[in-house]
């Protein structure tokens, strides 16, 4: 009779192989799950600039469309003022101060939005009879920006 020789364990090879095989997967599913959350900051990052741009396009649009005179600066950027004849409207100005939009309607100014504007402009247009604002916003972190431009109307 011959004599089966049977293995009750792993062979150094075997073990290495697996642990080869495992180490690879892991390494897989950690760089996916670090582009996944690199992504997912730069698109909240993204978002946040287009937030912040709505929102202050939805403030300036409704001062602006109010108003009955838009003052602009002498350099013509990072200024704003709009003069409304609507009872306990008072004239709002909207200045940029560095990185910052500052909203002041005479009782004290507020920060509109706090980082990352680059760029603020309001540029009186005569022919359409009203103001073109325009906001850059710009994400240093991530490189981003965005640009926005917006028409009003206003009242005279």
């Amino acid at each position: 009779m011959k004599k089966r020789n049977r293995r009750n364990g792993l062979t150094l090879i075997e073990l290495m192989v697996t642990i080869a095989a495992a180490s690879i997967l892991i390494l897989t599913v950690g760089l996916i799950l670090i582009m996944a959350f690199r992504s997912w900051r730069v698109n909240n990052a993204f978002a946040e600039l287009r937030r912040d741009s709505a929102f202050a396009f939805s403030m300036m649009t409704r001062d602006v469309h109010e108003a009955s005179y838009v003052g602009l600066d002498d350099a013509g950027t990072g200024y704003l003022e709009a003069d409304s004849e609507i009872v306990g409207n008072p004239t709002v100005t909207y200045t940029q101060n560095g990185d910052t939009l500052e909203y002041d309607d005479g009782s004290g100014g507020i920060t509109l939005i706090p980082k990352n504007v680059q760029f603020f402009d309001s540029e009186k247009q005569v022919a359409g009879d009203g103001v073109l604002l325009t906001l850059e916003l710009t994400h240093a972190e991530f490189g981003i920006s965005t640009t926005n431009q917006v028409f009003v109307n206003t009242r005279n």
